[in-house]
């Protein structure tokens, strides 16, 4: 479990740090030619799951009413990094959701909890 959970934020990690860069691809018509870091992934948003990390000494109870005032039921919380897996249950969807709590002080950090595929780079 702890393995598989390291892979996933090393992964992310890796995909993360190229965003927004360009790198070479190898193409046909020239070898110049450059695609952007952010197309080579296809980010599957729609689970209707966020992740919140939360400020530094937030109280147990103070989560607690962070999640009945932004209607999400906690599904787990991830162990060692203190990340919060959280279910949207009233149907306002993933973005809405997560510009609505970023504006919380109780906030550090919240990320849509998602999938992302990696497609290969050919003629390396």
């Amino acid at each position: 479990m702890i393995r598989s959970i390291s892979v996933a934020i090393a992964t992310l990690s890796f995909v993360l740090a190229g965003c927004g860069n360009t790198v070479p691809v190898q193409a046909p018509a020239s070898t110049n030619s450059k695609v952007s870091a952010s197309a080579m992934f296809q980010p599957q948003i729609g689970t209707g799951e966020i992740l919140v990390k939360f400020a530094p000494r937030v109280s147990v109870a103070a989560v607690q009413q962070f999640q009945v005032t932004h209607r999400l039921r906690s599904r787990r919380v991830i162990e060692g990094i203190g990340v919060h897996v959280f279910e949207i249950v009233d149907g306002v969807g993933v973005l809405a959701k997560l510009e609505e709590i970023r504006r919380s002080s109780l906030v550090s950090y919240a990320e849509p909890n998602q999938q992302v595929r990696v497609q290969p780079i050919l003629g390396q």
